[in-house]
């Protein structure tokens, strides 16, 4: 499959001739695109003609997590609105919201990737690991707690946001962030 671009599509990267030995020096330019971006109105696209995603849970490279991840952020205009910073790739970030109780549950769960073969030995605890939640409105009063202890967990406002330090786990860490309203919930 040849890719072109067309439009005002832009070819962020292009495709390179295959070198004979893999620490060979780098061939030539093909000028064929291998990710492309492109705004149409108010919107933003990133294409990629092979199968990067597929390529990134088979192999696990770090880059291609990269090039997706950044290409998500550039299209919504925005960063996550749940994210964690200062950790090991082995920790996941599961968030979601509950309305009715005006509240933001976030799991961190230290895990190993599945496409390891061999016997996991050794989980270490993580600490420091911060956490950023956007808000809907940056005075509102929180009530930020761990899980089943209900122990506070300090946060700063940042912004439209708030950091805080998530307390040292090993395996999983829930965060329960509450929007105090003054009103009973049912």
């Amino acid at each position: 499959m040849t890719v072109e671009a067309k439009g005002k599509a832009i070819p962020l990267a292009t495709l390179i001739d295959e070198p004979e030995a893999h620490y060979a020096p780098l061939k030539n330019d093909t000028g064929i695109p291998t990710i492309l971006a492109n705004e149409y109105g108010k919107g933003r696209s990133v294409y990629y003609p092979g199968p990067i995603g597929e390529k990134y849970l088979s192999f696990g490279v770090y880059d291609h997590w990269k090039l997706i991840a950044n290409a998500v952020r550039w299209a919504a205009y925005q960063e996550q609105p749940v994210r964690v910073q200062n950790c090991p790739s082995t920790v996941e970030l599961t968030a979601y919201t509950q309305p009715k109780k005006d509240r933001v549950i976030v799991h961190v769960v230290n895990s190993i990737r599945s496409e390891i073969d061999e016997p996991i030995c050794d989980i270490s605890s993580e600490r420091d690991v911060e956490l950023h939640v956007r808000i809907d409105d940056p005075k509102r009063r929180l009530k930020v707690y761990t899980v089943p202890d209900r122990k506070p967990v300090p946060y700063e406002r940042r912004g439209n946001s708030i950091s805080l330090r998530i307390p040292e786990f090993r395996y999983h860490r829930m965060i329960v962030i509450e929007g105090q309203s003054g009103r009973r919930r049912k």
